[in-house]
């Protein structure tokens, strides 16, 4: 499954982690910065990937994104 990849700490371009890809041919003019994305096909998957990063912030309505929390931002 595709999910859009950020990282809290990060607010500009740059790759917010190494799996990280940019999907080719999305052209989104509410999108934010460029469209990082990361494909997580089982729940094993995710938890390595957890333990890898860090806390996560999953989101599953409209666009499913995942958000490497690694700061504080609220």
């Amino acid at each position: 499954m595709r999910f859009k990849i950020s990282r809290t700490s990060k607010w500009d371009d740059t790759k917010p982690c190494e799996e990280a890809y940019i999907l080719q041919g999305v052209h989104d003019p509410n999108a934010w910065y460029q469209k990082w994305s990361i494909d997580i096909n089982t729940l094993e998957d995710l938890i390595a990937f957890s333990k890898k990063y860090g806390d996560l912030v999953i989101i599953t309505n409209g666009e499913k994104s995942i958000e490497i929390y690694d700061t504080y931002r609220e």
